[in-house]
């Protein structure tokens, strides 16, 4: 980097001084001359090529150095956000909550908020879509008070989308993540809709990533039991039970079961337990393998609370007699968590449908 002679060394080593950087972060100390290069080769100009570099290694730099040098780097970073280069802005825009996590609540409230609203507004949707990515970490870091205002960039986000899957699965995937951090309100009036909708979208990814957020919703109402059971209720009349239960729609209850049964055990035995393990039964084939799935899943987590559940292991047997192979080799993977389980019964099964 100092070397005064290789303009091509020192720009190469310019471009990959994050990725260096990064391995010194259990170090004693890192040279301060590298820092210093950086800031300082960075405030004197004006290159797009290098302000880019600079905004992609910035987080490095904070990880590894932690806010307390955070003074250090603030002025560059203002110069940099505030640079009209949308490659550049892209990319601080991506990272801006791993900022945000490292310097906490009080320097995220004083020195962030304002550039994250200006990334919320910029004209450009990969701007725009580079924040709402991880923008839960970013209102993790914020006051209560003031997370209802980024409610509008979500529902904007959210309206927005049209037939761009690729958005709606990024809102879908965040969205139980959204219903931890709002109120219950917030989360009936905004987030539930959001969810129903999500869970109807004609793409497998938009609809299987929301499905995911039923557990984090409930549980947001735990002091709240009738609105509760509201919600239960239209989900098992709409994914469960009745004319509109589809096939699609059944292995989005198994998703959506399997997400309480692991976040919320006491929900789960009360509301769910009977009515995704009889899916066992089901006459497609797609949901036995969703049921196998998400019971091969739950055994894998720490926890495991339903290990040694009498209808989980009934289930588990009968999908181990399952005609299909596919379900059986899913579930019989589970044997080796549980010797308990044995698959020997399935082998007789299979053998003796094939005689019938």
């Amino acid at each position: 980097l100092l070397d005064p002679t290789s303009k091509i060394v020192r720009g190469t080593a310019f471009q990959n001084i994050g990725p260096f950087i990064a391995t010194l972060k259990d170090s004693a100390s890192i040279d301060q001359r590298i820092t210093d290069f950086f800031v300082n080769t960075t405030m004197k100009t004006s290159n797009k090529d290098v302000c880019y570099y600079a905004s992609f290694n910035f987080p490095a730099f904070i990880w590894v150095t932690g806010k307390a040098e955070w003074p250090k780097f603030r002025t560059l970073y203002f110069k940099l956000t505030a640079l009209s280069d949308i490659q550049t802005i892209r990319t601080l825009s991506c990272s801006l909550h791993e900022i945000a996590r490292i310097l906490g609540p009080e320097l995220t409230d004083s020195d962030l908020l304002d550039i994250a609203n200006r990334f919320l507004r910029h004209n450009s949707p990969d701007v725009r879509i580079g924040i709402m990515k991880n923008l839960h970490v970013l209102l993790a870091e914020i006051p209560d008070a003031k997370r209802q205002a980024y409610i509008q960039y979500i529902t904007q986000t959210f309206t927005e989308a049209g037939n761009d899957w690729r958005t709606k699965e990024m809102l879908a995937k965040n969205l139980g993540k959204y219903a931890s951090l709002f109120d219950q309100r917030t989360v009936y009036s905004e987030f539930l809709p959001m969810f129903f909708k999500f869970c109807e979208d004609r793409i497998a990814t938009v609809s299987s990533a929301a499905a995911t957020a039923l557990a984090p919703i409930l549980n947001k109402f735990s002091d709240n039991r009738d609105q509760q059971k509201a919600i239960i209720k239209i989900v098992k009349n709409n994914y469960r039970y009745g004319d509109k239960a589809s096939y699609k729609r059944r292995q989005l209850f198994v998703i959506m079961s399997e997400e309480v049964m692991n976040h919320a055990k006491e929900l789960f035995d009360e509301h769910f337990k009977h009515d995704m393990l009889s899916l066992a039964a089901d006459r497609v084939i797609n949901v036995r393998l969703s049921l196998a799935r998400a019971l091969k899943n739950h055994f894998r987590t720490i926890n495991c609370s339903f290990m040694y559940d009498p209808l989980v292991n009934q289930s588990i047997k009968v999908l181990l007699n399952d005609k299909a192979q596919d379900v059986v080799d899913l579930v019989s993977d589970i044997t080796s968590f549980h010797p308990d389980l044995s698959d020997n019964s399935s082998q007789d099964s299979r053998g003796s449908q094939s005689a019938d």
